[in-house]
């Protein structure tokens, strides 16, 4: 009993960790895929940066995707939202509608990838730079903006757009270089600002320890399933297996009187203590736990057990009661 509820309790903390983590993996999963995309692209004519990462005038500012290709920059942003996507250009939100009851507001990503062109600008003087944003799932509501595409879009909408190929952007890509924060702690010091400013700091801590409580949980119920008994030792003495039955002795032995059948019943099982859903039986110069659904050396199956009977079958179709209080045996 107690591990099963400790298997339990396991499956929930991790159920609800990946939960709290779910946001966060699809995230993680959208940007992979356009990172795919874009490496199906000539690394030769396509320079192409990910998660990066620039100063800006009050903090720092974060980038999914940037693509230079000739005189022109594309800047990526990603959004692996489900469901129907309401919104237009101007608009300070936008709603994704995962049925009539779930409804859910974010920020215009067209005005967030703005601020991504404007913190670019200064260092890639001299190239044309266009706002992408991609969603890897969901669907439109409504009319199409340009620049807003699906993931299965975005190669196709890249190759077709006019660029000269032959504009020498090295500089331009240099200076982008050395703009870039490396640094993970400035990484994660802007994540940090974000859930400051729009919430779920709690998540991710919240989210370990859910999914640590379930490691913990799985570790205690490995020790506690491999220290269950499986049967007594050879030495086992009768006040053992008195734990198991109070009124069995060394020397007492039910007796098992088999009725009259149309074949010879089978040589009955000899029981030595009796438990609710197990008996103890020789095994040996010992004894051995039997359970419920397993079978004796001589082909009898433990059908039921209590502290004062068992019963058993086997494959000849008799059954027989052994009792301790001597009840005998029945076909």
């Amino acid at each position: 009993m107690i591990d099963t509820v400790l298997l339990l309790l396991a499956v929930f903390f991790a159920v609800t960790g990946l939960k709290l983590y779910a946001p966060k993996i699809k995230g993680w999963l959208g940007e992979q895929e356009i990172r795919d995309i874009l490496s199906s692209l000539s690394k030769q004519i396509y320079t192409c940066f990910h998660d990066v990462l620039l100063p800006t005038r009050e903090d720092t500012t974060q980038i999914d995707h940037i693509v230079i290709v000739g005189d022109t920059c594309f800047v990526i942003e990603t959004k692996a939202y489900a469901g129907w996507i309401f919104g237009n250009e101007k608009a300070k939100t936008w709603t994704q509608s995962l049925n009539k009851h779930s409804r859910f507001s974010f920020q215009n990503p067209i005005r967030q990838n703005y601020k991504h062109i404007k913190a670019i600008e200064p260092y890639l003087e001299g190239l044309k730079i266009v706002g992408l944003v991609v969603f890897t799932e969901g669907k439109f509501k409504g009319s199409r903006i340009d620049g807003v595409l699906y993931s299965k879009e975005l190669k196709a909408y890249m190759l077709k757009y006019k660029v000269d190929k032959s504009f020498d952007h090295s500089a331009q890509v240099h200076a982008l270089e050395q703009a870039m924060i490396t640094d993970e702690a400035e990484h994660q010091a802007h994540v940090r600002r974000l859930q400051g400013k729009y919430g779920g700091r709690w998540i991710t801590p919240v989210a370990n320890t859910f999914l640590a409580t379930s490691l913990a949980l799985v570790v205690i119920w490995f020790g506690y399933d491999a220290k269950a008994p499986s049967q007594p030792s050879a030495a086992a003495q009768p006040s053992q297996l008195a734990l198991i039955h109070p009124n069995y002795t060394a020397t007492q032995k039910p007796t098992l009187q088999p009725v009259e059948k149309t074949v010879p019943m089978a040589k009955p099982p000899v029981v030595n203590g009796f438990a609710e859903g197990k008996v103890i039986i020789p095994s040996g110069s010992g004894f051995r736990i039997l359970k419920v659904g397993e079978q004796t050396g001589d082909g009898w199956v433990l059908k039921g057990a209590t502290t004062a009977s068992a019963e058993f079958s086997n494959a000849m179709g008799q059954s027989i009661k052994v009792s301790v209080r001597q009840r005998g045996v029945q076909k």
